[in-house]
């Protein structure tokens, strides 16, 4: 993995690249298989990895676990759009692209949830700044357990680092979840 998040590498934005979401389910800390990672910090998480520029790496955020189905394409609430906590990883290998299975060195295991394309509309995401953005348009063509798996859904995403707001009177309960302070959020919006 590189730490490197050079936005000048963005793609022409009208040409789609893909993205995965993973389940990443980490091991419990144990004396017999011990993990020094951040990983098992962050406890089970789900990886978003997109790609950015033809053949680079991907750029990845983190977020708790959610449902897809009832939290995007299901939701009955008026409100058009979610707040979900967040924080940017290091840019992945493209291999996750089409991975499941084990990580090395006891990092856990991930199952591909969701794929897709995108187009992304902004992004200025550069090491140690405050204020980052990474909005882009995406179509999901496989979510699992879809109940209409040939339909496509289509949304927009808005990583955003350098301020949290919640719509809860529990957002510091939140942004804490599993001991981990999550530095910005991810907003889904229809």
């Amino acid at each position: 993995m590189s730490s490197s998040t050079d936005s000048s590498m963005l793609s022409d934005t009208t040409v789609p690249l893909r993205f995965v979401v993973l389940h990443h389910r980490v091991p419990k800390l144990s004396d017999e298989h011990p993990s020094t990672s951040d990983t098992v910090c962050r406890g089970d998480h789900l990886d978003w990895m997109f790609e950015v520029a033809s053949g680079s790496e991907l750029w990845t955020f983190a977020t708790p676990v959610i449902n897809l189905n009832s939290t995007i394409l299901e939701s009955t609430s008026p409100r058009t759009d979610h707040k979900i906590p967040t924080t940017r990883l290091p840019d992945h290998r493209r291999e996750y692209l089409h991975y499941e299975g084990p990580i090395s060195n006891n990092r856990g295991n991930v199952t591909q949830i969701a794929c897709g394309t995108h187009q992304a509309i902004q992004a200025a995401w550069e090491p140690d700044s405050d204020e980052n953005v990474f909005r882009t348009n995406v179509v999901m063509e496989r979510i699992v357990d879809l109940k209409s798996p040939n339909e496509l859904q289509k949304f927009q995403l808005v990583f955003q680092r350098g301020h949290w707001y919640c719509d809860s009177d529990s957002s510091e309960r939140v942004r804490k979840m599993a001991g981990v302070v999550w530095d910005g959020f991810l907003t889904i919006q229809r």
